[in-house]
């Protein structure tokens, strides 16, 4: 059985959780969420200094799953060619892995929006800071080894869902 690894990419406030959600319920996919070990951990979604133990963890259950031949969908920012390049090599270790990339190209703005009326609203300089890595990084992920790569703009989340 062939595994397949969905890493999502985008800033808060672009649809990736809503989207994920919807497709691990869809597809029956292991979904592993970065936010959501953050709470499991720390029991607050929101602290960010326990970054090394959440993607620890966070590796190694993407690696369990794979090696078992599940379909993953990884959910967190993704937006540096290192966090990238680490579900890379996690899906290769794996062997005969598939692997995908789902791009949001939502507008910052309409993500400064939505980032507004969040629970867990991200400070605007954070919000500044990842839209520039993601921006910067768009011009690198056809040159880091996806099998696949899918691009989300809003209105179209039905179709961009199509990802199989």
């Amino acid at each position: 059985m062939t595994a397949e690894l969905i890493v999502l990419m985008g800033i808060p406030g672009c649809g990736k959780s809503t989207w994920a959600k919807e497709h691990v319920r869809e597809t029956d996919a292991v979904y592993v969420s970065t936010d959501d070990i953050r709470e499991e951990l720390t029991g607050d979604a929101t602290r960010q200094d326990a970054n090394d133990d959440v993607f620890s963890l966070a590796h190694q259950r993407v690696a369990s799953a794979l090696v078992a031949g599940c379909r993953v969908v990884f959910d967190s920012t993704a937006v540096t060619v290192a966090a990238r390049g680490n579900m890379l090599a996690i899906a290769h270790a794996a062997n005969d892995t598939v692997t995908k990339l789902v791009v949001f190209a939502t507008p910052f703005m309409l993500c400064m929006q939505r980032n507004e009326k969040r629970e867990r609203v991200v400070p605007d300089h954070v919000m500044d800071k990842m839209n520039i890595r993601y921006i910067t990084s768009l011009s690198e992920i056809g040159y880091e080894g996806w099998d696949q790569i899918n691009i989300i703009r809003p209105g179209r989340v039905k179709e961009g869902r199509e990802v199989r």
